[in-house]
């Protein structure tokens, strides 16, 4: 399995909200990376590649102990593996095949694709030792744990047509099936985990399963940073910890990505395994660096379990948002129905809560030296007032300069745009009475969390825009097409901006220099926000344990 990976020479982890015999990081922080397997594929994107489903959640991790190697559901779902040769839609002509061949695996499950219809392989005696596990989507083996270097198979699998329209519009009566079967239960979330998942939901206006699962994925991979080497602190609860410093790893993305989701109402699980790998020719290699953790959720015996991906391309891993949600996520916006009334957005864990609240006011007074803040070196001082401040202007000039091809069917959804903006920029510095409030710690939270909203002020700028391409392109509102431009999401932030300047000079618009220097500003604060969480030196505060969640 993935601990055969582990560098024995790596520090301890602590708790990793998955359970310890499948942790993914421990693969991932190993010193080679060991290729693990090739395939062909007539796939044109292939699908993960999945090793174990674990569906409970006991209170500090995910494990696979739903009882039931067959069908732990009762009945028969799309994505459940088979191996008939019978497919669920379609034709078995239209069947993707995989061939596989083993360099470096040992474990008692293979790693397969999705939605298997049949396992072949070149040994006649492994042949007889596999164990089709259907709910579960796994290829077991037998005997245990095995190694099977050298050895080759050849998977047929069908592939998913579900459209988002039609997860939309599942009977919501399908969910009650997994929980049923002894998945974990909305009743058994943490309450921090509840309490964002409804946050959010009412947030993106939610009202169904798809819509939820694609706000949430967007909620994870836009605000929230990557990190291997991030640990809970002693005594501190590793699921509040990941939500409140919000920088972690697959595992802790999934699981809670699943808990936010089961919160709901909407049966989910954490599945072990590999992303697709690497394009080598006509060959795919899958090392140990695309090890991976990620959620499902149950869309009923017609789709079966759909995946989503909550952690942040930062990963670096190969991990690629699914094609059903590509465009689907800004399709349903209030932005995109066009609303007449722009609404005062929930608070999230995009601005501050009352216990990081501060007044600008306080934090230009405050005047503090380096060695006061709690981050030994970012203080807060007038200079970086003034860096906050600029966040907010350049963050306007962005969204101009990124909106200044539009036509004018477009400006009356700029305009609500801008309104909400200056919202969420009012509540980020609205007086604050919270714990913190006018001390350097309060202060330097503060200049985080405006460092963060630019950045996503930015991003919400870029989807909009694609938004109006496509909208304009229909109606032939564009004379010529305008230039695609995004954020390269595996740069640095300052580099990725950059980047995206580079673009826009590229085209018709000049990029001046003080635009520049602002964008420049604007990333030295988001990396501010989105790595001081690992350096954090003072102990913090005690919290109150949730329900569900015990001492580590």
């Amino acid at each position: 399995m993935l601990e055969r990976w582990q560098d024995p020479n790596a520090p301890a982890l602590g708790p990793v909200m998955i359970d310890d015999d499948v942790s993914v990081r421990r693969s991932l922080l190993q010193q080679q990376d060991t290729e693990v397997l090739r395939y062909t594929t007539t796939a044109e994107n292939p699908s993960y590649l999945r090793l174990r489903s674990l569906n409970t959640f006991d209170g500090e991790a995910y494990r696979g102990d739903v009882e039931g190697e067959a069908l732990a559901l009762g009945l028969a779902a799309f994505s459940d593996s088979r191996d008939d040769g019978v497919p669920v839609h379609g034709s078995a002509d239209d069947f993707i095949e995989t061939d596989v061949e083993v360099t470096s695996y040992a474990g008692d499950r293979l790693p397969v694709p999705d939605n298997v219809r049949s396992v072949e392989f070149a040994d006649s005696e492994l042949d007889e030792t596999v164990v089709v596990q259907p709910s579960q989507g796994e290829i077991a083996l037998a005997r245990g744990q095995t190694a099977l270097v050298g050895q080759e198979y050849t998977i047929r699998s069908e592939q998913r047509t579900s459209s988002a329209d039609a997860l939309r519009s599942v009977d919501p009566a399908v969910f009650d099936q997994p929980f049923d079967a002894g998945y974990t239960s909305r009743e058994e979330v943490p309450e921090t985990a509840a309490e964002l998942a409804d946050t959010i939901a009412e947030s993106a206006r939610a009202d169904n399963a798809f819509d939820t699962a694609v706000a949430y994925q967007d909620y994870f991979r836009n605000t929230f940073a990557y990190s291997l080497t991030v640990n809970t602190a002693p005594g501190e609860d590793p699921l509040e910890s990941f939500l409140a410093d919000r920088i972690g790893y697959c595992e802790q993305f999934a699981a809670a990505f699943a808990l936010m989701m089961t919160s709901q109402g909407y049966p989910s699980r954490v599945v072990i395994g590999f992303t697709a790998g690497e394009q080598d020719g006509n060959q795919w290699t899958v090392s140990a660096k695309n090890a991976h953790a990620w959620p499902e959720v149950w869309f009923g015996p017609e789709h079966g379990w759909v995946r989503f991906e909550p952690t942040p391309a930062a990963a670096a891993n190969g991990v690629s948002t699914p094609g059903v949600t590509d465009a689907a996520a800004q399709q349903d916006t209030p932005e995109a129905r066009g609303d007449e009334e722009p609404t005062q957005e929930e608070p999230t864990e995009e601005e501050p809560t009352s216990e990081e609240d501060t007044t600008e006011e306080s934090s230009s007074e405050e005047g503090t030296t380096e060695e006061e803040s709690d981050e030994g070196g970012t203080g807060p001082s007038e200079e970086t007032v003034q860096r906050i401040e600029g966040g907010v202007v350049t963050t306007l000039a962005l969204g101009a300069l990124l909106a200044a091809a539009a036509a004018l069917t477009v400006l009356v959804i700029r305009r609500r745009r801008a309104h909400a903006r200056e919202q969420r920029w009012a509540a980020l510095f609205e007086g604050g009475t919270g714990d913190g409030a006018g001390t350097a710690l309060g202060a330097e939270r503060i200049h985080r969390r405006a460092g963060a909203l630019a950045w996503s002020e930015i991003t919400r700028e870029l989807a909009v825009r694609e938004t109006a391409i496509r909208w304009l392109a229909i109606t032939g509102a564009w004379g010529r097409p305008p230039t695609h431009i995004a954020l390269d999401p595996t740069l640095p932030p300052a580099r990725a901006l950059e980047d995206l300047l580079e673009q826009i000079d590229a085209g018709e618009l000049e990029v001046s220099e003080e635009q520049r220097a602002a964008a420049a500003r604007i990333a030295a604060a988001y990396t501010s926000a989105i790595y001081a969480p690992a350096r954090r030196r003072v102990p913090p505060a005690p919290r109150c344990r949730s329900g569900g969640m015990r001492g580590l």
